[in-house]
């Protein structure tokens, strides 16, 4: 059975930080019921204006200089998001393009919560075929005025990008 590795990872995480006690100024909590139910503390926001894809572009630059390879070795981009760039084009071809890379597929997967595993599994189910690594990027991308909501969804989203690149491990 072919299996895939992780050769690098990257992240970004934005310097807007949000704590609790902010969040209780603009809505009905506080950081005693946050932490309580979900052990938050804080959380980090995009700054208005940077897009998914910026977020993406600064992990993937992190996780090709951890495996030492090039954006020429990438082949594939799988872009999980819930907060997408727009809803066409996708994410994944922005990115692509903010990398400078031409001619390789790439797609989004938007399944929320759930969207880097199944990112990962498809990276992986790929990877048996004759292709060249490939990469996976998931992130939820939340601003001031996109994340604020109902109570019990605030408290959690943040913003964030993380980035894997992948190959096919022969046996």
């Amino acid at each position: 059975m072919v299996r895939s590795v992780i050769l690098g990872s990257g992240s970004f995480i934005p310097s807007n930080e949000v704590t609790n006690d902010m969040l209780a100024r603009i809505m009905d909590t506080s950081d005693e019921w946050i932490r309580e139910r979900s052990g938050i503390e804080t959380r980090y926001y995009a700054d208005p204006g940077v897009a998914a894809s910026d977020l993406g572009l600064y992990a993937a630059e992190e996780a090709l200089a951890q495996a030492k390879v090039g954006k020429e070795d990438i082949d594939l981009i799988i872009f999980a998001t819930m907060t997408p760039d727009h809803y066409f084009p996708g994410s994944g071809g922005l990115l692509q393009a903010k990398m400078g890379i031409r001619n390789i597929p790439c797609f989004d997967v938007r399944q929320q919560c759930a969207g880097f595993l199944y990112g990962l599994q498809l990276a992986c189910a790929t990877s048996s075929q004759a292709w060249q690594p490939r990469c996976c990027s998931s992130e939820p991308r939340c601003t001031p005025a996109s994340c604020p909501g109902p109570r019990p969804t605030t408290i959690i989203f943040t913003a964030g990008r993380m980035f894997l690149r992948l190959r096919r491990n022969f046996p």
